[in-house]
């Protein structure tokens, strides 16, 4: 199981001048700055919160005609080339003085996957390990000019359905582009990861965000009296081996990325909790992953629908896209999934199962994968006798996914450093 919005979200219809976009000599005349005052004993928490009518405020552009580029994507077993079409847009940014705690204003222009900074003003794009640069709204930016600033959010024009357009005849016989139907665009507000937020209050905020949707999920399974298929006769809420720390841990394992986690696990491990403490229910809503799995705990929507069914009770959101982007209500589906796959192991190992050491393994790896490459590795773990369950049997014999078994890697770690 891979990859309403917490961010303001607007919907507007943008009609360019022709299809070649907003530019097309690829250059930008961009509104100079402006900025608010600061107040004294502010914190950076604050003013990722403060200030963004400001944002919203600011026009941005989309252009029509999308223009390529490429990047490298680096994982544990190989590098790659990934290829973009992206049109030129402009992107609103929020940024904070660190010296005086003022905030100020900015509009950047992304064309074929460089940008262009008003006047006095340098921004760029960073790498991250993995590869990646360009990354639509969580794009990390970073400021060499002036210095002392940092991106704390920005505005995002995102495209959700591209404009139509049509080649017509103009008075002089020549075929021109027209727009007949302009793109339909979504404002998403986020505050983008950088190394200039890497810092222990938002890292401490994400943790305490994690705790508190758990905690919350639990609460009102609890209150709906949500019957356990695992425990005979109790709720879900009551089983001692679903604790709260395994729904605050498992969005970890679900965002982190593997490549960067091997070399860097704790800053993959902090980079995701920054995002978290800075966009709280925003963050990770508007993207599913390549297996349509979306939303912080990462729901496929077969999976979903079937939990919805399987617990009436839970009163889980009915609409996938709606449940899967609601944490708390993810949340919970995730405490009923866990559940339900408990059943699976207790028929298949009796009652002992529930006091092994390993249980969040099993449950973990069954929740990323499918249940039955757990009881399959598990079966040749004990036949076998050998030290380590994960690797008791190839993938291709039925026993745990690659994927998986990098799942586990980033669950002991986080074990072993009492993460949560």
């Amino acid at each position: 199981m891979l990859r309403a919005l917490g961010a303001l979200i607007a919907f507007v219809w943008l009609i360019p001048v022709h299809a070649q976009g907003f530019l097309s000599s690829h250059t930008i005349t961009i509104e100079p700055s402006y900025s608010v005052s600061p107040i004294s004993n502010w914190n950076i928490l604050e003013k990722i919160n403060e200030g963004d009518d400001s944002l919203l405020a600011m026009p941005l552009a989309v252009g029509t005609k999308s223009y390529p580029f490429t990047e490298r994507r680096i994982s544990v077993s190989n590098t790659a080339t990934k290829t973009f079409k992206e049109p030129d847009r402009e992107i609103a940014l929020k940024l904070l003085n660190t010296q005086t705690g003022g905030l100020e204003y900015i509009k950047i222009k992304f064309h074929a996957g460089e940008i262009t900074s008003p006047n006095g003003w340098h921004v760029e794009m960073l790498e991250r390990p993995n590869g990646i640069r360009w990354n639509y709204w969580n794009t990390a930016y970073t400021v060499t000019q002036p210095s002392g600033y940092v991106v704390i959010k920005n505005n995002f024009p995102n495209i959700i359905k591209d404009a139509v357009i049509k080649k017509v005849k103009d008075k002089k016989g020549r075929i021109i582009e027209v727009v007949t139907k302009p793109a339909e665009v979504e404002y998403i507000v986020y505050s983008p990861y950088s190394p200039d937020l890497h810092k222990p209050e938002l890292i401490k905020a994400g943790e305490e965000y994690l705790n508190q949707i758990a905690e919350a999920a639990i609460n009102d399974l609890r209150q709906k009296n949500v019957m356990s298929r695992s425990f005979s006769g109790s709720s879900v809420a009551a089983v001692p081996q679903l604790p709260v720390s395994f729904f605050a841990r498992l969005p970890l394992l679900e965002q982190t990325d593997y490549g960067e986690f091997v070399l860097d696990p704790e800053n993959t491990v902090d980079r995701v909790l920054v995002l978290l403490g800075t966009n709280k229910q925003a963050a990770y809503n508007a993207t599913c992953s390549g297996q349509a799995a979306c939303g912080l705990y990462q729901f496929t929507k077969p999976t979903y629908n079937s939990l919805v069914k399987t617990y009436p009770q839970a009163e889980l959101i009915p609409d996938f896209k709606a449940g899967s982007r609601d944490h708390v209500n993810s949340a919970k589906a995730a405490v009923l999934l866990y559940d339900y796959n408990l059943v699976g192991l207790i028929n298949s190992y009796g009652s002992q199962v529930l006091s092994d050491p390993r249980l969040e393994e099993y449950l973990a790896a069954s929740y990323n994968g499918k249940p039955a490459r757990v009881t399959n590795s598990l079966k040749a773990f004990l036949k076998a006798g050998i030290s380590d369950w994960v690797n008791a049997l190839l993938p291709i014999k039925g026993g745990l996914a690659t994927e998986t078994k990098g799942y586990m890697v980033k669950l002991r770690w986080l074990q072993e450093h009492k993460i949560l």
